[in-house]
């Protein structure tokens, strides 16, 4: 992510990458949403519920209230509203899997909030931003980025599933990095325009710090204690390469600035989260001893 920015920044002026962002996009958000198994098991189903109405309690409602307070017609506005209307990061089961959490509940999660993002997230872009955009864009982009990749995904997801997943991981990343390469590029040509500012990148940055450490924290003190480590995951993680690839391709790059910026903060997040598990189940496995002995 960090190395597409770069190098996007450092390409020679005349390459126009603008027509790879939103194919990228759609192949990125087809993989991974094809490769996520179907979830039948009752309990769950029902955890990964929680985490659904956690996430949107704990950064979504309040992502949006950022974004209406700086003036959703503004592009820091509309970008920081794009990171809350985007469904959560489809990574976070692979997270999960990584610090050894609860990889059903995360699975459900993550599931259901791409089904009902296909209508949730266009609904909410079209009712706050179709009058700055335009309806048929919004719908175009969307359409091709988010939902029909999503549902030609879950059409394939048996002969998706059968890639082995070090491939799939391989090629998502290398989508991202493609992604942000454009998004670089753009970003660049921006700030040398003037229209991103220190201040726009200070205002930009204090949301995330906001973010970043307050909405995962919240989600785990709401969650049931069993499912605290993977709340966090559910409060601190939206789909930002989406949010920016249609931020910059509907509203140019100032607005996918929250999204670029927000790369960092979460894997940092993460990096947080997994040496925090690792000192709790460190401490939990000296107590059993301690008990034992």
């Amino acid at each position: 992510m960090v190395s597409g920015l770069i190098g996007g920044g450092l390409l020679p002026e005349g390459i126009d990458l603008s027509g790879v962002t939103l194919p990228a996009l759609a192949l990125q958000t087809g993989l991974i949403v094809g490769a996520l198994p179907s979830v039948r098991e009752t309990g769950a189903v029902r955890r990964g519920l929680t985490l659904v109405w956690l996430h949107h309690l704990c950064i979504t409602l309040p992502l949006g209230a950022a974004a209406f307070v700086i003036g959703v017609h503004s592009p820091l506005g509309i970008g920081v509203f794009l990171m809350a209307a985007a469904p959560p990061a489809a990574l976070v089961p692979t997270y999960a899997e990584a610090i050894d959490l609860d990889l059903r509940a995360t699975l459900a999660f993550v599931f259901i909030s791409y089904l009902s993002g296909l209508v949730l997230t266009p609904a909410l872009l079209l009712v706050v931003a179709g009058t700055t955009a335009g309806t048929d864009s919004i719908i175009v982009t969307l359409g091709v980025g988010l939902i029909l990749p999503s549902l030609a995904g879950r059409a394939l997801h048996r002969p998706i599933g059968r890639i082995p997943q070090n491939i799939r991981r391989a090629t998502s990343a290398f989508l991202v990095f493609l992604i942000t390469l454009g998004l670089g590029a753009d970003l660049v040509a921006s700030i040398s325009a003037g229209s991103v500012t220190p201040e726009l990148i200070v205002v930009t940055l204090l949301v995330l710090t906001g973010r970043t450490l307050g909405t995962g924290s919240l989600a785990a003190r709401l969650a049931p204690r069993e499912l605290a480590y993977e709340a966090r995951l559910a409060g601190g993680f939206k789909n930002i390469a989406l949010a920016a690839a249609v931020a910059a391709q509907l509203f140019g790059p100032t607005a996918a600035l929250p999204s670029l910026l927000g790369f960092p903060f979460e894997a940092g997040y993460f990096m947080f989260i997994a040496r925090h598990r690792a000192r709790s189940t460190q401490a939990g496995a000296k107590t059993d001893l301690v008990g034992r002995a």
